[in-house]
């Protein structure tokens, strides 16, 4: 299971000023809320986890869909979408096939992709 990056502000003086800075650590992997745990929780249609699990990855979704769609709106509602997928198939995740980060990286991606071609092909009309 993945580690999970913990952070806390920490005050530190620096040339005589305070500063505040915030330091990072390692949570271990027996975190009982971890992606691998809370997507089998939300496959078995637990809304609380699928609502953890929303607010623990959406930043990174919508950076993924930002990459490729350079409209912030637009790139919101994909990620959007994709995570409403995610709950929809959540039964279908493999950790076999990798992690549940890289999964939702390839619905959003995929979903991304999509509107772009579709963008285009309006276009072409």
């Amino acid at each position: 299971m993945a580690d999970r990056l913990r952070t806390h502000p920490v005050t530190i003086t620096a040339v005589g000023r305070p500063t505040h800075i915030i330091q990072s650590e390692i949570m271990p992997s027996s975190d009982p809320y971890d992606l691998a745990h809370l997507i089998e929780m939300t496959a078995d249609g637990d809304r609380d986890a699928f609502s953890d699990l929303y607010d623990r990855v959406a930043p990174a979704v919508i950076g993924i869909a930002r990459r490729t769609i350079l409209d912030w709106a637009l790139a919101e509602e994909i990620a959007h979408d994709a995570l409403v997928e995610v709950w929809q198939k959540a039964d279908r995740y493999s950790p076999e096939r990798g992690s549940v980060m890289a999964w939702i990286g390839t619905i959003t991606r995929r979903r991304a992709i999509d509107v772009i071609r579709s963008i285009e092909a309006r276009r072409r009309r």
